[in-house]
């Protein structure tokens, strides 16, 4: 019985810690290095700027 709860447990989000703040850092953190769809066109142009001249 212990087991079977145990591998319950595993598959939940936030396993071991089950901690709110631990899962929001881990999500900020893999967000931290997308960027927004503004700052990706703003460096496409300015990349195409430079080589234009």
């Amino acid at each position: 019985m212990a087991n079977r709860k145990y591998r319950w447990l595993e598959q939940q989000d936030g396993f071991p810690y089950f901690n709110v703040r631990f899962k929001d850092q881990e999500i900020d953190s893999s967000q931290w290095n997308m960027k927004d769809p503004y700052t990706q066109s703003f460096e496409k142009l300015k990349k195409q700027d430079k080589n234009n001249g």
